[in-house]
């Protein structure tokens, strides 16, 4: 997906000192050894949110203040419902309709197997899906005989939709793909591709790993079927944890696979030895003994990004990520930008080629304290930057720096 500089320009409105950078955020998470909060090593420009987001000093201390009160008490339970309910609110559904996960990987293989499939029945995926997002898909597809089937991802939001309509057939039932790829961070119209599915009876399911904590998100608004995702990326929140949204509209027809406390009624005595009903909601997928200190630091996790404004900090991701675009863009003999320049289609997530050398310079970053990450998904090879509420113009510039002299 060759980049050019003066036709990103035209499409954002935006020059190189244009950017809307929001310098309270800059200054309050990048001057004192706090970092606005946040425990990050000082001198270390972490731009790999993307895989694991460090959390605040205020999300550790629930998670230590809730252990310590399980322990003091033995009193293991509580929470779960104050954690629907803040999950419910931060995601605009009903409480009845989320369950709490690990992470997005277990949410995607709960999906997977709960929807009715028959040999033949295919599945649409990205050619782009995480190893979580794929696998449980691919495992079915071994399993049962379903068959999965990929589509391209193009530069502009209408041509990937258009790319999407035309992979549909008669045996279509799923279209399961990112909301934004782990890949080049590439934004894909969910909401058009809901749509187009809901038209056409199939159902949606969306992995969600980085939207959450990254940008405003109503999954009320996005429409889809199941959306799967975590708290420990973007929003900064305890590390093993996530959700799974299931629509109250298509719950009926889901065959749950994996059940326990929580997740249905039942008997066993001499009288009567069955499940006798599933739950009437999605915590039919939630069960087990879960670990309330991390309930606390979700709860926690979402409150901070609240106080902060959630608008705040995804105009603030997203103007570092532009402004270090640009500059990718203006040294294109050098770098091929692989995220796409469109407005709606980009987000905070950049990827680059840079030639042969793209494994050296993500080494090279680390050796400098500048933590990014490499993808190999897809045999792209190429250096994936995230920029987040912590990260500053500033620590950009000292990348670019870095890159340079490693040029």
């Amino acid at each position: 997906m060759k980049a050019n500089r003066k036709e990103f320009i035209k499409i954002t409105g935006l020059g190189l000192g244009g950017f809307l950078f929001n310098p309270s955020l800059s200054e309050a998470f990048t001057t004192s050894n706090d970092i606005g909060g946040f425990c990050l090593k000082r001198g270390r420009i972490f731009l790999n949110n993307g895989t694991m987001g460090p959390s605040p000093k205020v999300v550790s201390k629930a998670i230590k203040d809730r252990m310590d009160y399980v322990n003091e008490t033995a009193s293991y339970g509580g929470l779960e419902s104050a954690t629907l309910a803040r999950v419910a609110k931060f995601l605009g559904v009903e409480s009845d309709e989320i369950a709490l996960t690990h992470n997005v990987t277990e949410g995607i293989n709960i999906a997977a197997w709960s929807i009715p499939l028959k040999r033949g029945d295919q599945v649409l995926m990205t050619g782009h899906e995480h190893v979580g997002g794929a696998l449980p898909w691919l495992n079915r597809q071994k399993i049962d005989g379903i068959k999965v089937k990929t589509f391209d991802l193009q530069e502009t939001a209408a041509k990937t939709l258009e790319e999407v309509s035309a992979a549909i057939n008669s045996k279509t039932r799923v279209i399961a793909v990112p909301h934004i790829p782990c890949t080049i961070g590439q934004v894909l119209p969910i909401k058009e591709i809901v749509e187009l599915a809901k038209s056409k009876n199939i159902l949606t399911v969306i992995d969600g790993a980085h939207p959450t904590g990254m940008m405003p998100l109503n999954l009320r608004e996005l429409g889809c079927d199941i959306y799967v995702s975590c708290f420990h990326k973007w929003l900064c929140g305890p590390k093993g944890t996530g959700y799974m949204f299931v629509s109250n509209g298509i719950r009926q027809i889901l065959k749950p696979m994996f059940v326990g406390a929580r997740s249905a009624d039942w008997k066993l005595d001499k009288k009567q030895m069955e499940l006798t009903q599933y739950v009437e909601s999605a915590h039919q997928y939630f069960y087990g003994t879960q670990n309330t200190a991390l309930y606390a630091g979700i709860i926690a996790a979402m409150d901070f990004q609240d106080e902060i404004g959630r608008d705040k900090i995804y105009a603030h991701g997203k103007s570092l990520a532009n402004y270090f675009k640009e500059y990718l863009l203006s040294n294109a003999k050098t770098y091929d930008l692989l995220t796409p320049q469109e407005e709606q289609s980009s987000a905070c997530i950049i990827s680059f080629k840079f030639g042969e050398k793209g494994k050296m310079l993500t080494s090279y970053l680390r050796k400098n304290n500048i933590v990014t990450r490499f993808v190999a998904e897809s045999d792209l090879f190429c250096n994936r930057i995230s920029f987040h509420m912590y990260n500053s113009k500033a620590q950009v510039d000292e990348l670019i720096k870095h890159m340079e002299e490693f040029h």
